[in-house]
């Protein structure tokens, strides 16, 4: 690709895509933006001064990308590009729009063939058995701001452990030596840091969660940084993440649980099946798009 000597970025647009975004009153930039945003995309303005013209790019995937030049001064140039971008694009968003989706659950029943189990000694045993390497962790109820987690999934190829923490004891210490184990890689999607703040907190005396480290590993940084070269751009979660990374389209089901609304859970059995299998999912997802990205990019420096 060719961005000239000097290049501004612009990054994408946090434009909450409605009907409204599409009006003949929009600019057509602010369409674009919102467009990428949506579909966990990036689209940049590169000044070509040799050219005296402007260079849109829209990066849509791994080495994925469409661009549009053209010449004249910012302004003009650059809704120029963005208007043969959107053109451009229109033949990969119906494709987008054509793939067929899949529930969480439905997508968790298709492609996790181990067990589902809830945390105990004897379960984390079996799960130390299978000997792993890497990990997929996530939480549900980090968002609240009173306590510790409602719900801690991790995930191996061949079992997912789900834990309510408890208030008097908070994690288990089996569950603290398996954050805090320094030979497990952990696959995380927490842009923000909320779960790891949260699971570090818990950790207590067995050392809890590292806030950074070599042994964490997000997908989100990950994600960006292979696909878009760092491009700023707001977090897209597991959705945007899977759709990128595994091709797959999701959507959760009307029937699961809030765990940011509901009470907090006291054990295991509080919580729907359905909800369980959403939330281990998460945990799922996530192992497997750091693997597919692990694989994309190759051995991790």
């Amino acid at each position: 690709r060719y961005l000239g000597p000097v290049a501004r970025r612009m990054g994408t647009i946090d434009v909450a895509p409605t009907a409204d975004c599409y009006g003949k009153d929009i600019p057509i930039k602010t369409q674009l933006a919102s467009t990428c945003s949506k579909h966990g995309w990036t689209v940049e303005y590169a000044h070509v001064p040799e050219q005296r013209g402007w260079l849109g790019t829209v990066t849509y995937g791994l080495n994925s990308k469409i661009q549009a030049f053209s010449p004249g001064a910012k302004k003009k140039a650059t809704t120029n590009a963005a208007e043969e971008l959107m053109q451009s694009l229109q033949p990969l968003l119906a494709k987008v729009a054509a793939t067929p989706s899949v529930t969480f659950e439905q997508f968790m029943t298709e492609t996790f063939k181990g067990q589902i189990v809830p945390s105990s000694p004897q379960n984390w045993k079996k799960f130390w058995s299978f000997s792993p390497t890497v990990v997929g962790i996530d939480c549900e109820g980090t968002n609240r701001t009173t306590g510790y987690p409602h719900l801690v999934q991790v995930a191996s190829p061949n079992m997912i452990i789900l834990e309510v923490p408890q208030s008097d004891v908070k994690i288990s210490s089996e569950l603290a030596h398996c954050l805090a184990e320094h030979t497990l890689l952990k696959a995380i999607c927490d842009p923000c840091g909320v779960d790891r703040e949260h699971l570090q907190q818990q950790g207590g005396n067995s050392g809890g969660f590292p806030v950074s480290g070599e042994g964490i590993v997000d997908v989100e940084p990950f994600l960006n940084r292979l696909y878009f070269g760092d491009a700023p751009a707001t977090p897209r979660g597991l959705r945007l993440a899977a759709q990128l990374v595994l091709g797959r389209k999701l959507t959760k089901s009307a029937e699961v649980h809030s765990f940011t609304t509901a009470p907090r859970p006291q054990q295991l059995s509080d919580i729907a099946p359905s909800s369980q299998l959403y939330a281990a999912a998460d945990a799922w997802l996530t192992l497997l798009i750091f693997n597919k990205l692990q694989e994309q990019q190759g051995p991790l420096s």
